[in-house]
């Protein structure tokens, strides 16, 4: 079965803005360890609410977060 697979871009976009994962925590309420999970992309699933607070904080929209690769 093929499935789709989404790459998660927060550590670029961190890169991108000269953000630490720390200064994220910290402007997000989020776990440090939550943050850097998902900067490796090594989530299964990430709560809704979680996506809503980081692009809220960021002022970005959920598709410059996540592009979705299709499966080959």
């Amino acid at each position: 079965m093929n499935t789709n697979t989404f790459n998660i871009r927060l550590k670029e976009i961190l890169r991108e803005r000269k953000m630490t994962q720390r200064q994220l925590a910290e402007l997000t309420g989020l776990r440090q360890s939550t943050i850097s999970s998902i900067c490796k992309n090594q989530v299964d699933r990430i709560y809704l609410n979680t996506l809503a607070i980081i692009c809220a904080k960021l002022d970005i929209s959920i598709d410059q977060l996540l592009i979705m690769q299709k499966a080959e």
